[in-house]
């Protein structure tokens, strides 16, 4: 306060024509103070620019990576949603496959299993009345291979 009061007493000496070099150095000593306060405040407001362009900075190297994050979140979603219609077609398509095909299917089974029964009771019937009329030396032959052939089962059924 001291200070202010001086620099007030030295202006109103100035101002009333008086001069001393006591005067001259109190003004002088108060530019060079507000020249040091205008240069401190010159540089902390640099600072302080710098300061903001840092902060600028980190917010959009962050920005950037949340978009990245984003952008990977997204794809993972989109992944995640295809895996997820997937499971559903492939469900959907069993579910189909199930209700459609399968009945069909055991229908055929059932159908070729009629149709093969009747098919082999007819080659039966059909090779018993051809062995009826065949030569004796056929009938002979068939006997001797339907030995052959019980023998032949016997020896592997003991062995197995």
């Amino acid at each position: 306060m001291s200070n202010e009061i001086s620099i007030q007493d030295a202006l109103a000496r100035l101002e009333a024509g008086k001069f001393s070099f006591q005067m001259s150095d109190c003004i002088s000593n108060h530019i060079a103070a507000q020249t040091q306060k205008i240069a401190e405040l010159g540089a902390r407001t640099d600072q302080a620019g710098v300061d903001i362009m840092k902060r600028d900075l980190r917010i959009h190297v962050l920005e950037k990576e949340v978009a990245a994050l984003n952008g990977m979140l997204l794809k993972a979603i989109r992944s995640n949603a295809l895996i997820h219609e997937g499971i559903e077609a492939a469900k959907s398509a069993k579910e189909n496959f199930l209700r459609i095909a399968m009945p069909h299917m055991m229908h055929m089974t059932t159908e070729a299993k009629v149709k093969f029964a009747a098919f082999y009771e007819k080659m039966t019937r059909m090779i018993e009345e051809g062995w009826k009329d065949a030569p004796p030396q056929i009938k002979e032959f068939k006997q001797l291979l339907e030995k052959m052939t019980n023998d032949l089962y016997s020896k592997i059924k003991a062995t197995a």
